[in-house]
């Protein structure tokens, strides 16, 4: 176990290796994450009031209100996400609620022409979550290139990052920056083992996915430049 001073708040990407990674950093400094959107509301209270330095982690994508005040309370927390390419993280997505889906008859290529409203696949979500790190915003709108702008610039100022397709690498940088010790468990949790391979979709169906996650697709090749090019630093 490491001591440590400082919170962390983990931005959790669906389907990007979050669940593994913040399990084993809190691991790594003997605690446990608190999954702050997913307690009550005396609990998160609970939380905040007590002072000694945490793991948070929550999905962007709602409890705005908690997203604030978290943000305000830890406003010298570490900030840390995980990105994944994203053709291969919508399709990851699918899979993970492919149960949901086939009983509405939905199949992968059906979920390109619903209403992000009302459903939680949402088009370029990696670039939405670190435009607004945790700041209110409608995530059924499209993205925008100021978004991914911001993004890009959240990726090089403010955020502690790894790609899920470099993991172990990763977590080991991130745990260098935060001078923590990290456990050694290089286990990946919530794999889908029956998930459908990229290579294995129809290539008129990868291109669909790609022209709804243009900005992810910019986002993620900018991330992918950014963290070989730190290698050896």
């Amino acid at each position: 176990m490491t001591a440590f001073t400082k919170d962390i708040i983990f931005f959790h990407v669906p389907k990007a290796a979050g669940t593994s990674f913040y399990s084993r950093l809190a691991a790594s400094v003997g605690g446990r994450p608190v999954l702050f959107r997913h307690i009550e509301e005396g609990a998160f209270k609970k939380e905040l009031a007590d002072a000694r330095p945490k793991v948070w982690s929550a999905h962007p994508s709602g409890d705005f209100g908690r997203w604030q005040r978290l943000l305000k309370e830890r406003p010298e927390a570490s900030k840390v996400t995980f990105l994944r390419e994203p053709v291969d993280r919508y399709v990851s997505e699918y899979c993970f609620r492919e149960g949901e889906y086939r009983s509405m008859e939905i199949d992968l290529a059906d979920t390109l022409a619903l209403d992000p409203l009302h459903h939680l696949m949402v088009d370029n979500l990696q670039t939405k979550i670190l435009a607004s790190m945790g700041g209110p915003r409608d995530y059924s709108k499209p993205a925008t290139q100021a978004d991914l702008d911001t993004a890009k610039g959240n990726l090089i100022r403010h955020v502690l990052f790894g790609l899920l397709e470099h993991y172990e690498e990763s977590c080991h940088r991130i745990a260098e920056r935060l001078q923590l010790n990290l456990t050694e468990d290089a286990r990946v949790m919530n794999v889908n083992a029956k998930r459908q391979r990229l290579d294995a979709l129809p290539a008129e169906l990868v291109e669909r996915i790609e022209l709804h996650n243009l900005y992810d697709l910019d986002l993620y090749d900018f991330a992918l430049t950014l963290f070989l090019g730190r290698r050896g630093r």
